[in-house]
């Protein structure tokens, strides 16, 4: 509507005024830009719409244009070669220039843009019939500038507002896409009636209940709720605390199985009067399944873990009052830990009062071996038994002398049959002297 406004009235202007090329500038953001640019030619008045900013290669005075513009009064020389005030100015100083007209458009007290006409043929081209006709078609102009320029703006809105309003329909429809396929479920509560006010429809495929059975009865929710976890559920969905909190609970599907959902609650909000819960549901119940069967699993390692051990370290009760601990490999601290315990509870269980400790199974010894055999022969002493270290190699007993390892008084033999007789021979003596071979 503007384009056609302005080539309709360059046009009329240089027809009226006996212009040969003319510009008008129109004030935008504080800064004229060129309009509208017109030249008569052979065919007639020949208008262009640049819709850009004044440079200097343009055909204009534009010491006279910023001239109108700071002083809002109109310029009309009759031989530009010939005026003082402007005569410097680089597009006059070429000479071609005979009349000029510049001319201030206002409206109600306001700078609208400045028109600026040229005539090369003639001085005096101008005249002021002329000129106040040209007067009075700029303040009807200036006015169906402002008409057009409203209605510019107005469709200049629309087509923003459209433009955001379908980035708000494209935004709403990534986040339901993007809500969707994590398999959330949005809802809201209100926490003074203290009911769900919203539930996603996606509700209905995670656990079979339609969103209104959540909405309409205000109980629905904590009634297919376990037991066990209402409470938590309801404060999960209460007015206490601000921070956003989360909470994992089991409910009953339509279907009857039980299946757990992990809730996402989202900071407190209010509408109006009433404050508001927001937040998300998820299907928790593939992962809750998986963490019971890995702790089914822990639990099962854990049992064949203590097997092992046992069977790792037996403790043989071979007579009476006599019991056996066959050692295998290389020792560390916590199997000689785990060793002492299990055979300081066989001697007080068995009441023995011999504790063979066999080294056949120990292919080498270090120091720290040495010290866990050292340490598990004492402790047995603690608790009035004696032990026996049998089954030492060639090998591992120079093993032990090069490690300056001292065995001090512990009592060693070379084998288990040895050990046995003398544990035998024992017994026998201290049923002579009329004492229990036991404890």
């Amino acid at each position: 509507m503007q384009d056609k406004l302005l080539s309709s009235l360059m046009h009329i202007v240089l027809e009226h005024a006996g212009a040969q090329n003319g510009h008008l500038l129109l004030l935008e953001r504080e800064r004229l830009v060129i309009a509208a640019g017109a030249r008569t030619g052979e065919q007639g008045v020949e208008v262009t719409l640049p819709a850009r900013q004044v440079a200097a290669d343009d055909e204009l005075a534009l010491s006279i244009v910023q001239y109108v513009r700071r002083t809002r009064e109109q310029v009309l020389l009759t031989d530009a070669r010939a005026s003082p005030l402007f005569a410097a100015d680089p597009h006059l100083a070429r000479g071609q220039v005979r009349s000029v007209l510049c001319v201030p458009i206002v409206r109600s007290g306001a700078l609208v843009g400045v028109l600026y006409l040229e005539n090369n043929w003639m001085s005096g081209a101008f005249t002021p019939q002329r000129t106040a006709v040209l007067e009075l078609l700029l303040t009807q102009a200036a006015i169906s500038l402002a008409v057009s320029s409203l209605y510019g703006d107005l469709a200049r809105e629309n087509r923003e507002r459209k433009q955001v309003e379908q980035g708000l329909r494209e935004s709403e429809e990534r986040m339901r896409q993007l809500v969707e396929s994590a398999g959330a479920v949005p809802w809201e509560a209100d926490v003074a009636a203290g009911r769900l006010t919203y539930v996603g429809p996606q509700i209905a495929g995670l656990l079979g209940h339609g969103s209104d059975r959540f909405t309409g009865d205000p109980g629905f929710l904590a009634g297919i709720t376990h037991a066990a976890d209402r409470e938590a559920l309801a404060l999960h969905l209460s007015a206490s605390g601000g921070e956003a909190r989360e909470l994992e609970f089991r409910v009953r599907a339509e279907d009857g199985e039980e299946l757990w959902v992990h809730s996402i609650r989202a900071a407190h909000k209010a509408r109006g009067d009433s404050p508001l819960r927001r937040g998300f549901f998820f299907d928790a119940t593939a992962r809750k399944r998986t963490e019971a069967s890995l702790r089914d699993k822990l639990d099962i390692i854990a049992a064949q873990q203590e097997a092992i051990r046992q069977l790792s370290t037996p403790i043989i009760e071979v007579w009476e009052g006599v019991v056996l601990m066959p050692l295998f490999g290389t020792i560390d601290s916590s199997q000689a830990l785990r060793m002492q315990e299990l055979l300081l509870d066989a001697i007080g269980r068995l009441r023995a009062r011999f504790a063979i400790i066999d080294l056949t199974g120990v292919e080498v010894v270090d120091t720290g071996t040495a010290q866990h055999i050292i340490g598990l022969v004492r402790a047995v002493q603690l608790l009035g038994a004696r032990g026996i270290v049998v089954g030492v190699r060639a090998d591992v007993a120079s093993s032990i002398i090069s490690l300056g390892v001292e065995l001090g008084r512990i009592a060693t033999l070379a084998t288990l049959r040895e050990a046995l007789l003398q544990c035998m021979q024992a017994a026998v003596q201290r049923r002579k002297a009329g004492q229990p071979s036991g404890g």
